[in-house]
């Protein structure tokens, strides 16, 4: 790894942007949305970006102004697979599950649509397709499953992976190898087996804190939890493995970043492992100002700084954080300087 950082500068109006990124024959494919300023409304797409050229072709734009949810993948045989739907509509089944959003299909070389099932996010592995929907009376996000050739035939795994839907809860859930890991967004690591049909835990973590990101990565369950800091009001993010033993052991967290700075600087803010790559896995940091890092992470969980993105201007942020507590100071003692 050189370290080069290659920049594509995709070719866009005002008011645009580009998520859920996804590496196919030659291009990259990311889910585009435009905002108008004329009347305040979004339109979404699917395009294409030329990583040459910077050229932005759409594949794929909705009927009726459909909404398009931040999730959209592509298949090694040339299919998207993204969710469709409106953010509110209120529509519910009898079960109590909103009906707003359905997992498509986009064959890329034909151009032939599918419907596939009712959900909001899902994950396809094992020829199955996992799938969450809301419910939004108990504010919970539900998980199923059904054969990708059969998916009409739906079944309700009883697993709530989400709660706190409304105040912006993760939908945490991993099928790998018969099993579906899991977490209901609290302290601990569920494992559901889908021939047993029985959850067991995994790993329990410290009280007041919650799996954000998991996943099996050189034979180890790697995960990034949301935790109280030592000492400190707050909660910042740690990075642990899960032993042999079933116990976590942490790896680091923020306060390894800080180590030589008086205030914290830089957070952890989350993850990337990619598909078919031992070698390493990606960190992601930010500073006060909302500026980005990476690093690599190898086998050993060592470190290696990547790309920084921005001034990353710690003696700034330290004379500005110095400023505030003395006119803290100054206000607690009556404003005498």
């Amino acid at each position: 790894i050189e370290g080069k950082l290659a920049v594509i500068d995709p070719k866009l109006e005002a008011n645009t942007w580009l998520s859920c990124y996804s590496l196919y024959d030659g291009y990259i494919f990311a889910v585009k949305r435009v905002y108008s300023t004329a009347d305040n409304s979004e339109s979404y797409s699917i395009v294409k970006v030329d990583y040459n050229t910077g050229d932005v072709t759409e594949i794929y734009v909705p009927d009726d102004k459909l909404d398009i949810i931040g999730c959209m993948t592509v298949s090694k045989d040339g299919k998207l697979y993204f969710s469709q739907g409106h953010f509110v509509s209120g529509d519910k089944d009898e079960d109590g599950y909103n009906n707003d959003f359905y997992i498509y299909s986009y064959d890329i070389g034909s151009g032939e649509c599918n419907r596939i099932v009712c959900g909001n996010t899902y994950y396809i592995a094992d020829g199955k397709i996992y799938f969450t929907r809301l419910n939004a009376d108990s504010d919970t996000e539900r998980l199923f499953y059904a054969e990708l050739s059969s998916a009409n035939q739906v079944t309700d795994m009883g697993i709530d992976v989400a709660t706190m839907v409304s105040a912006g809860g993760q939908y945490v859930y991993y099928p790998t190898d018969g099993k579906v890991y899991y977490s209901a967004r609290d302290n601990k690591l569920m494992c559901y087996d889908m021939e047993k049909k029985d959850s067991s835990v995994v790993c329990t973590f410290c009280d007041d804190s919650y799996v954000r990101f998991f996943q099996y990565w050189n034979d180890k369950m790697i995960v990034l939890l949301r935790e109280p800091r030592n000492g400190k009001s707050g909660y910042h993010y740690g990075l642990y493995y899960i032993d042999e033993t079933g116990e976590p052991v942490k790896v680091l967290d923020d306060s390894d970043f800080n180590k030589d700075y008086l205030y914290d600087f830089e957070a952890i803010d989350y993850m990337i492992v990619f598909n078919d790559c031992d070698e390493y896995f990606l960190l992601s940091n930010y500073d006060p100002s909302d500026e980005r890092r990476v690093y690599l992470v190898d086998k050993d969980f060592k470190l290696t700084k990547a790309i920084t993105i921005g001034d990353w201007d710690y003696k700034a942020y330290e004379e500005e954080q110095k400023e505030i507590e003395r006119i803290m100071s100054a206000g607690q003692n009556g404003g005498q300087q």
